[in-house]
């Protein structure tokens, strides 16, 4: 059926509208949904974009009904972290490389679960089909469940999160926004810049730029991986600690060892283990130009290396 110029869409309360395959401006404000501004909806369980490029903004609750973007690049903007939804579905869209639905919670301290490829909760409202996640002006935390989690950092709080196996690297998604990432085995950073790893406790801390800039936070990060450009590992913070240690990128990288009473065992001209007194994880590191003791006392032992 094919019909316009009506101000007032019901449905029975389990309808489905599809809508143009056009731009559709789909809103829901105090209680109310209006598509394109002028026509207000009810009554409808599922709310179809068409070809072109919807963008559902949401400064309401909309519990109960999926809201599903299909083909075209679409935005899902949700206006804080006290908005409750039904389903957020990008869609499979027509499989073009340039086609990005994109997930956006504008403020508010928001907690995201990548829990398969596009697929996920952020507070507890469900997602599908979402290229992009992106934070707001408030918190945003980026967690995961997938296998083999590793994240790439392209940038302040963007990067990108990855499913690896012996065989394959897979992207899972897109993240901009991000103040925090959490439980991924692996942390890689950028190619350009000196960078800062500072440990501050088991398995976290903060990522800086030259400029002292914060990049991004990690927790529960297993190992921590330097881009192409310099890059410092601290581990001078009270408790610092990494469970599979540090790796060097490609630039001259330094190691700050824990203040403490430190034994370096070189396995190799740029890599080892460090032991420190009082501190329960050893400090596995390779990739390493630079090595600085604490502020105690610091033994280094080559009697693994093979003589010169």
């Amino acid at each position: 059926v094919t019909f316009s110029g009506f101000n007032y869409l019901d449905g029975s309360g389990t309808d489905t509208l599809n809508g143009a395959n056009t731009t559709n401006n789909w809103r829901m404000n105090n209680g109310q949904f209006t598509l394109n501004t002028a026509t207000q909806l009810s009554g409808f369980n599922v709310l179809n974009g068409g070809s072109g490029k919807d963008i559902f903004t949401l400064n309401g609750n909309t519990t109960g009904i999926t809201l599903r973007g299909n083909a075209g690049s679409d935005e899902f903007i949700l206006a804080d972290n006290s908005i409750q939804t039904g389903m957020l579905d990008g869609g499979a869209g027509m499989g073009a490389d340039t086609e990005r639905d994109t997930l956006t919670l504008n403020s508010g301290t928001n907690a995201w679960v990548v829990t398969a490829a596009k697929t996920g909760t952020v507070n507890s409202n469900s997602f599908s089909g979402m290229e992009l996640l992106a934070g707001g002006t408030g918190s945003d935390t980026l967690d995961t469940t997938i296998a083999n989690p590793r994240f790439l950092l392209t940038g302040i709080g963007e990067g990108i999160l990855q499913s690896k196996t012996p065989d394959s690297t897979s992207v899972v998604s897109t993240v901009t926004g991000m103040d925090t990432v959490k439980n991924t085995a692996a942390l890689t950073g950028l190619d350009s810049g000196t960078l800062t790893w500072g440990i501050t406790g088991a398995n976290k801390g903060t990522i800086k730029n030259a400029e002292q800039k914060t990049l991004i936070n990690f927790d529960a990060v297993g190992a921590l991986i330097g881009g192409d450009a310099d890059d410092v590992f601290d581990f001078t913070a009270a408790g610092a600690s990494l469970t599979s240690g540090v790796v060097g990128g490609k630039g001259v990288n330094t190691l700050k060892a824990p203040n403490a009473i430190n034994t370096w065992a070189m396995a190799e001209a740029t890599g080892g283990v460090i032991t420190a007194a009082g501190v329960a994880s050893e400090v596995r590191f390779e990739g390493i130009q630079r090595l600085y003791g604490g502020d105690q006392a610091d033994t280094l032992d080559y009697s693994a290396l093979p003589a010169i």
